[in-house]
């Protein structure tokens, strides 16, 4: 009776965390005294403000707890600013119940300034090319996202395909512990996007209910091709970026340039390539050309974040057809990032019903202008 019931309770758990996905343990527990930041990085300039929430099984609070620093004193207040460089951590207090988890903030250096616009070499063109955002969820502790790795592969070989895509790759959650491409634990982007296992796959920040877990290169291309005819290419994105060695920043202003009049936001991301580690494969057998264990298109920094829920960009308003509008992006970059390796993706998205999702994307390097890609 005991081995009966041992692999009913065995068949319960796979029902519920699905056979051909690894359940993603990154999400955030909102379970008694949590204290959440709007912001985890801000600049030494004694102006840029982090604000911070507390919340109680899930409900926020607005009076009764105090929040201290790592030196256990007290806040005044529930914001933090300063002007000196260094990792800082918080915790909260509630009646009896203290934070778990401290929140971690960190103060790096007020970046350079932004370069100047980039500048439109053709600005009566409105026929923008459509990029879609493709967003994959992985780890190097998920045996099954080398199928992923392979579905997209034969979707890179795909010159049709190839040309109508932006990649990222978030390893993020349970299976990215001890990554080396793992992003920074106060991102929660499974969290917003509702991901639960990995490998998963989204376009355009659009929520799906299917399986991706075995996705194939059909599969894929049906949701590339769906993303297309969801909605009409609304804008375009140039970018002028600037790489200073001697700062460790990346530097860059992006200009939207609308087709049609509508409302915008703007999100830019730091990718990295070839970022080794071993991944585990379930013995899938890799592509041609394949190495499961180098990582490409790892985002590394986002800033694109409304709140910790919503990650679809910064505000820009509404933007008349034919009209441009600009917004500058700084990225602090870690030493053991390589430059030579790095990018910068930036996207445009638009309302569509309730929801913003992404409505164009562009890729480029991190030293130099990128113009606005028109359609052929």
């Amino acid at each position: 009776m005991k081995t009966l019931k041992t692999l009913a309770t065995l068949c319960l758990v796979f029902l519920l965390i699905g056979c051909s996905g690894e359940s993603n343990t990154g999400s955030d527990d909102m379970r008694g005294l949590v204290l959440k930041a709007n912001k985890y990085e801000i600049y030494d300039n004694g102006t840029d403000v982090a604000t911070f929430r507390v919340y109680f099984d899930g409900v926020e609070l607005t009076e009764g707890y105090t929040i201290y620093d790592n030196n256990d004193e007290p806040l005044e207040g529930n914001t933090f600013s300063s002007t000196k460089i260094g990792l800082y951590e918080f915790w909260a207090e509630y009646g009896a119940t203290t934070t778990s988890t401290n929140a971690k903030i960190s103060v790096i250096a007020t970046p350079p300034a932004a370069p100047s616009a980039p500048v439109d070499s053709n600005p009566s063109n409105l026929n923008f090319n459509r990029r879609v955002l493709l967003t994959q969820f992985t780890g190097i502790g998920c045996g099954n996202c080398p199928r992923m790795i392979n579905a997209l592969d034969d979707v890179k070989k795909d010159e049709n395909l190839r040309n109508k895509i932006a990649l990222s790759s978030a390893h993020i959650g349970g299976y990215a512990a001890n990554d080396p491409a793992a992003m920074t634990t106060e991102l929660n982007l499974d969290a917003a996007f509702g991901i639960i296992y990995n490998p998963d796959l989204i376009a355009d920040f659009k929520r799906h209910n299917d399986d991706a877990a075995t996705a194939s290169k059909a599969y894929i291309s049906k949701m590339i091709n769906d993303a297309l005819n969801r909605v009409n290419t609304r804008g375009g994105v140039a970018v002028n970026s600037k790489y200073h060695a001697d700062k460790n920043y990346i530097v860059l202003t992006a200009l939207v340039k609308a087709a049609e009049t509508t409302d915008f936001r703007i999100g830019a991301i730091l990718l990295e390539n070839n970022i080794r580690g071993a991944q585990s494969n379930y013995g899938i057998t890799p592509n041609e050309g394949v190495d499961f264990n180098n990582h490409n298109n790892c985002i590394r920094r986002v800033r694109c974040e409304q709140n910790e829920a919503d990650f679809t960009g910064y505000d820009l308003g509404n933007i008349k057809a034919g009209a441009t509008a600009s917004k500058g992006f700084s990225f602090p970059l870690l030493k053991t990032w390589d430059p030579e390796n790095l990018r910068v993706l930036v996207f445009i998205s638009t309302k569509e019903g309730n929801s913003w999702y992404v409505n164009n994307v562009i890729t480029c390097p991190i030293n130099g202008q990128t113009d606005f890609e028109y359609s052929k």
